[in-house]
């Protein structure tokens, strides 16, 4: 998909959630389209960024940009909190019953406090109050914004990072 195509997507779907009838059919699509930023956002950690070979102080400094803007897009993209929801409840289920997806996105915020960036803080916080509480009342607390089961955002994260089409 060409970047601008991806831009003018997100302006829309972003524009539609503003339509507060249309609010119902549009969250599950921005929550895709928060997971999807997402993916690119695993990615880009996993391969560096474009940021090859030899780093300098910019590139470390354009890397943490980067990661920024896309953890912002994510947070816009969801307002609910739907991404952060399904993140606290990954924390407490065993490893060997997550799928790959989910246990990238796990690794992806846990531990990592200090780290800590003001994009990155509402996934560690996430990460880790599911990690303290094991415990899914204790999730639902805290991000009781979302109207979805972390099983149907789980739904949406295979269908956003794999090759799945399960529905919400």
């Amino acid at each position: 998909m060409h970047f601008s195509k991806l831009i003018l997507a997100v302006v829309a779907l972003t524009w539609v959630s503003t339509t507060d009838a249309l609010l119902p059919f549009a969250t599950p699509a921005l929550i895709l389209g928060g997971l999807a930023v997402l993916k690119g956002a695993a990615i880009f950690t996993l391969i560096g960024g474009p940021f090859k070979g030899k780093r300098s102080a910019d590139d470390a400094l354009a890397r943490e940009q980067s990661e920024a803007a896309l953890l912002s897009t994510v947070e816009n993209l969801d307002p609910s909190g739907c991404i952060l929801k399904l993140l606290c409840h990954l924390q407490f289920k065993e490893e060997s019953t997550r799928t790959p997806e989910e246990n990238t996105l796990v690794q992806m915020f846990s531990g990592k406090a200090e780290g800590l960036t003001s994009q990155s803080a509402a996934f560690v916080f996430a990460a880790e109050i599911g990690s303290k509480n094991k415990d899914a009342a204790v999730c639902e607390k805290y991000f009781n914004k979302c109207p979805y089961t972390s099983d149907e955002v789980g739904n949406l994260l295979h269908q956003s990072w794999g090759c799945n089409n399960p529905s919400v």
